[in-house]
């Protein structure tokens, strides 16, 4: 019994490691998430913009997949299909917190866009909780190849910079960020330049006229 005093203080100070290494592992969850995140270079098996090197549609996307389940800066959001069937997306980019409050977000943004019915005072407010969004729309021109090709270098530096002033502008904006707004023309130019890449046809136009209607 006397013992009972000591005892109870050591399982009292047990449970309290075990608090703490608990709130330790689920506050590096976030941390060991973006550990893992592979570079494009990496997942594509090139530097996207080296020369004579093209990846595909599928290929793009799975990638940004791969970024919206291992960051909590990035939400693949589906917005549609292409004519031809190819799912289309739309990588919503900000820092932690403002992905976490999206539908927030987007909900005064909507307000404020849209409603002329809002006092001084509940705008002002909206505008001080609110986040500005920046919608960009990638490679509409199937030949123009360079800014898709170029979109999984910039989500990947938005999401793993460290640099405090894009570090900054995430913090008051949503970058909205189609990475190819035209996925049936990038893989008929993409095949086909693969397909005759080493020959005399490498570098040619794609043969024939398309128009899916």
């Amino acid at each position: 019994m006397r013992n009972q005093p000591k005892n109870h203080l050591l399982m009292r100070n047990f449970y309290r490691q075990i608090l703490w290494m608990t709130a330790v592992v689920l506050l590096s969850v976030p941390a060991l998430a973006q550990n893992k995140l592979q570079t494009p270079t990496e997942f594509f098996g090139f530097k996207p913009g080296t020369d004579r090197q093209l990846f595909t549609y599928e290929k793009l996307i799975d990638y940004f997949k791969l970024l919206d389940e291992n960051s909590n800066r990035l939400k693949l959001i589906k917005i549609g299909t292409s004519p031809m069937g190819k799912p289309m997306y739309v990588a919503m980019i900000s820092n932690a917190q403002n992905i976490t409050n999206l539908d927030k977000l987007k909900k005064i943004n909507k307000q404020l866009a849209l409603n002329p019915n809002l006092t001084t005072t509940q705008r002002a407010q909206m505008m001080k909780e609110g986040k500005v969004f920046i919608y960009a729309t990638l490679s509409m021109h199937s030949s123009e190849v360079g800014p898709t090709q170029a979109s999984p270098l910039i989500a990947y530096e938005l999401i793993t910079t460290k640099n405090p002033q894009i570090r900054s502008w995430l913090d008051k904006t949503v970058y909205m960020m189609v990475p190819n707004h035209n996925p049936d023309g990038m893989d008929m130019v993409v095949r086909n330049y693969l397909k005759y890449r080493g020959t005399k046809y490498e570098g040619a136009s794609l043969p024939g006229v398309y128009n899916k209607y």
